[in-house]
């Protein structure tokens, strides 16, 4: 055991544990935010997560375990605790309450953790079904079967922000309470609730996004080393045609913002919008964050600044990229294209996550 361990009582596994949680603490929200202007990045609001609240989440998420993501966990065939429900009750009108309070321009918000948000949860919604469904409405059917799929995969994703989107706190804590991500987050801060603050974040949902124009960018020493296009499997041929002014776009606008954020090691996402650059978030600078289109051990040279800069974007269709995705969206996907008649195959294999 080490002397600060025995100092403060953990043994050395605690410590390990402790200081895990620490660094990506380091990472959250609260951190930064205030660093940023409301040009670089969006509006946000904050409620404080209790630990009864945050344990009843954790219930939620134990109960909800093979429970169909169309059953409310408000009505009246929810598996929850009756102690469980009327603390998440009481959160989902505190939620309200606060969406109430807010100047959003948009009736949709983005609500997440401190640490993370609910995109697990959110992708496999019964919302995200309805956005597929628009959106695969006049997916095209008589063009070959690569650009048949990246097709395919273009629309998905162009789903995905929007289903992380809620107009309500009951509605926001149906996907929170389902979250895989949300539960691990939770589990970790519970062990140390006074440590480190745990929010509810609200935050402005921009109606302008458009997932292809995302990034990831990876800042090492205060410099921007590398950017990759943030989702990775689908090409988008307007981005290589547009990549010398992309990568001007980006790397201009952070010079302007490096010296107002105050941590020296970080992955920073963008979205470059008609009106703008602006910053999504920040994530921890750690092997656990994905790294787009690079790889952390082949790529390090780049990463921490050794090599020059690299610009990277996916550069054609990936055969069967459709095999790519984790078989519950897969299934998702495939239920929607059967339904609306524009099936041409049906997609079995998986490895990747998006």
């Amino acid at each position: 055991m080490s002397s600060s361990s025995e100092e403060n009582g953990m043994t050395s596994e605690q410590q390990y544990e402790y200081n895990m949680i620490s660094y990506k603490m380091d990472y959250a929200i609260e951190k930064y935010l205030h660093s940023l202007s409301e040009t670089d990045t969006y509006q946000s609001t904050m409620l404080p997560l209790q630990f009864d609240q945050a344990t009843s989440i954790r219930g939620a998420y134990s109960s909800l375990k093979g429970v169909p993501t169309d059953v409310d966990i408000f009505g009246p065939d929810s598996p929850l605790q009756e102690e469980d429900m009327l603390i998440l009750e009481e959160l989902a009108k505190s939620i309200n309450g606060l969406l109430a309070e807010t100047n959003f321009p948009h009736e949709r918000t983005f609500i997440k953790l401190s640490t993370r948000s609910p995109k697990d949860s959110a992708m496999g919604s019964p919302f995200m079904r309805q956005l597929l469904i628009k959106q695969m409405e006049d997916l095209p059917t008589s063009i070959d079967q690569l650009n048949y799929e990246n097709n395919i995969m273009q629309r998905f994703i162009r789903c995905i922000p929007t289903s992380m989107t809620y107009e309500n706190g009951h509605e926001a804590l149906n996907i929170m309470c389902r979250s895989e991500r949300v539960d691990t987050d939770l589990k970790r801060w519970i062990k140390y609730p006074d440590s480190f603050p745990m929010n509810i974040v609200l935050r402005e949902f921009d109606n302008e996004l458009t997932p292809e124009m995302e990034f990831r960018g990876f800042v090492h020493n205060n410099t921007l080393t590398a950017v990759s296009q943030y989702y990775t499997l689908a090409y988008y041929p307007q981005l290589k045609e547009n990549q010398d002014e992309l990568i001007n776009c980006i790397t201009s606008y952070y010079e302007e913002i490096v010296d107002k954020i105050p941590i020296d090691n970080y992955i920073i996402d963008f979205v470059v919008n008609p009106s703008g650059v602006k910053v999504i978030e920040l994530n921890p600078w750690a092997t656990t964050t994905g790294a787009a289109l690079f790889e952390w051990s082949k790529d390090r040279s780049i990463l921490i600044g050794d090599s020059n800069f690299e610009f990277r974007l996916v550069e054609e269709p990936e055969a069967n990229v459709l095999g790519s995705i984790y078989p519950e969206y897969q299934d998702l996907i495939n239920g929607v294209v059967r339904e609306l008649g524009k099936d041409r195959t049906v997609v079995s294999s998986w490895c990747a996550l998006i």
